[in-house]
C-alpha cells in the first residue's frame, strides 16, 4: 500500500467519523426509555429513534417527542399545542372543550391545577402511563418549549 493510499483511507475514515458524529448528534437521536411513565405504548428500556424536526409546525398533537428538561432527557406525547386550552376534569383531557379519545393510555388523569393555556411557541405533554408520569402536569412551569424538543419519535423497538 502507497502512502498516497494510506492517506485517502485516514481522510475517509476521518470524514466517516465526522460525518456519523454529526448525524447523531445533530439530526437523529437513539435513546433507551427509562422508566414506565410511557407504558403502554413504550416499554423500559426499549430502544426508540428521534429525528430533529428543524420546523415547530411539524408538532402535532399525538406525537411522541424526546426533549430536555431540568438537566434530563424526557419522552412524553404531545397533548396540546400553542394556543390551546387543556382542561383535566372527572379523569379525562379536554383541548378547547372537547373531550379527547386516548386510547394509549394507563392510568387515571389527574392534576392539581386543572385548567392550562398554553403560551405561544410551547406545548403541553403527558406520558400515557398517566399515574407514573412526571409531566406538565407536575412540572412548576408546565409547559415545554419548543426549542427544547430534540426529536420526534420515528421507530422503536
Amino acid at each position: 500500500m502507497t502512502k498516497k493510499n494510506k492517506i485517502e483511507i485516514l481522510v475517509i475514515l476521518v470524514l466517516t467519523i465526522a460525518i456519523t458524529y454529526t448525524v447523531f448528534h445533530t439530526l437523529v437521536f437513539i435513546t433507551f426509555i427509562p422508566t414506565e411513565s410511557m407504558l403502554p405504548t413504550l416499554q423500559v428500556n426499549e430502544t426508540c429513534i428521534f429525528v430533529r424536526s428543524f420546523q415547530t409546525s411539524d408538532i402535532t398533537a399525538g406525537d411522541i417527542v424526546l426533549f430536555e428538561h431540568d438537566g434530563t432527557n424526557l419522552v412524553k406525547r404531545i397533548i396540546a399545542c400553542p394556543g390551546d386550552t387543556v382542561l383535566i376534569k372527572d379523569g379525562a383531557v379536554y383541548i378547547n372543550g372537547e373531550k379527547q379519545s386516548e386510547p394509549y393510555i394507563t392510568g387515571l388523569t389527574t392534576a392539581s391545577v386543572s385548567t392550562f393555556e398554553v403560551p405561544k411557541g410551547c406545548y403541553f405533554v403527558m406520558g400515557d402511563n398517566r399515574e407514573h408520569s412526571y409531566d406538565s402536569r407536575a412540572w412548576e412551569d408546565s409547559y415545554l418549549e419548543g426549542k427544547d424538543i430534540k426529536g420526534i419519535l420515528k421507530f422503536s423497538m
